[in-house]
């Protein structure tokens, strides 16, 4: 099994992403379980509109000119699309605030 390093910390700032992205997208979101691929699905009129990997950041989006994310990540991601129809997205909180 993988280690995990994820905090109770980490799940609040997911959210509090989830619920940024939420209002700007139209959408409601939830936590999934913390051992489930993603971290928030998002539902429109009761219906699964999108699955999100939330990523926190220590540093300001323009601190690096790349972002790197595992190809497990990648893979889980891919296969939940496959799996479920339903798109699978990234999202990034900065250190500046910015998602």
């Amino acid at each position: 099994m993988r280690p995990t390093y994820e905090t109770e910390a980490d799940r609040r700032m997911e959210i509090t992403a989830g619920y940024r992205i939420a209002k700007w997208t139209g959408c409601d979101v939830d936590s999934l379980p913390k051992f489930y691929p993603v971290d928030l699905v998002f539902k429109r009129n009761g219906r699964v509109v999108g699955f999100c990997e939330v990523k926190t950041r220590k540093y300001a989006m323009d601190a690096f000119d790349t972002y790197m994310l595992s190809a497990h990540k990648v893979a889980q991601c891919r296969s939940l699309t496959t799996a479920t129809g339903v798109p699978c997205f990234l999202a990034a909180q900065w250190s500046c605030g910015r998602v």
